[in-house]
C-alpha cells in the first residue's frame, strides 16, 4: 500500500468534509479514484482508510445512492465490491441545476410576497431571478457542451 496514496485519500476526506460534506465519504472517493484495481471491497475499503465495517458500509450505500458509485460483484465471489460509477461526476451538474431550481422558485414566490410593493423593494428578489435565469441557462449550455464533448472521446 502507497502512504501517497492514503494521503491522497485523506485530503479528499478533508476537502469534502470542508465543503460540508462527509469525511468518511470523501476518503472513500479520494481512494476509488486512484486505487489499483479500481474495484475495492468493503474489506480492503476499512483497512486502507482505517473505517470501521458500519463506516463503510453507510457512507458506501450513500454513495451509491447519489450516483458516485456502484456495486461490482464477480462469479463465485461472495464479496461485494464497489468503484466509481462511469458518469460519477454529472452528478455535481445535475445537483447543481437542482439547487438553481429552488432558488428561482424562492425568487418567484418573492415576487408574489411583493406583489403591489413599490418597485425598489423588488431588486434584491429580481437580481436573484436574474442571476437563476442566466446560470439555468449556463448550466444547460455546459451540460451540452459535456456531454458531446464525453461522445467525441
Amino acid at each position: 500500500m502507497n502512504v501517497r496514496n492514503v494521503e491522497y485519500a485523506e485530503h479528499v476526506g478533508r476537502y469534502w468534509s470542508d465543503r460540508g460534506g462527509n469525511r468518511a465519504q470523501g476518503k472513500m472517493l479520494g481512494w476509488l479514484l486512484i486505487c489499483d484495481p479500481a474495484h475495492q471491497s468493503s474489506k480492503q475499503l476499512q483497512k486502507v482508510l482505517h473505517m470501521s465495517a458500519g463506516t463503510v458500509s453507510t457512507n458506501a450505500r450513500i454513495l451509491e445512492q447519489i450516483g458516485f458509485i456502484e456495486r461490482v460483484t464477480f462469479p463465485k465471489d461472495r464479496a461485494i465490491y464497489y468503484r466509481m460509477a462511469t458518469d460519477a461526476w454529472e452528478y455535481l451538474l445535475d445537483e447543481k441545476r437542482t439547487g438553481m431550481v429552488g432558488l428561482r422558485k424562492i425568487a418567484d414566490e418573492g415576487r408574489e410576497v411583493l406583489a403591489g410593493a413599490p418597485p425598489e423593494q423588488h431588486e434584491r428578489i429580481d437580481q436573484l431571478a436574474e442571476l437563476m435565469d442566466f446560470m439555468d441557462d449556463e448550466m444547460a449550455a455546459l451540460a451540452k457542451r459535456w456531454h458531446a464533448r464525453k461522445e467525441s472521446r
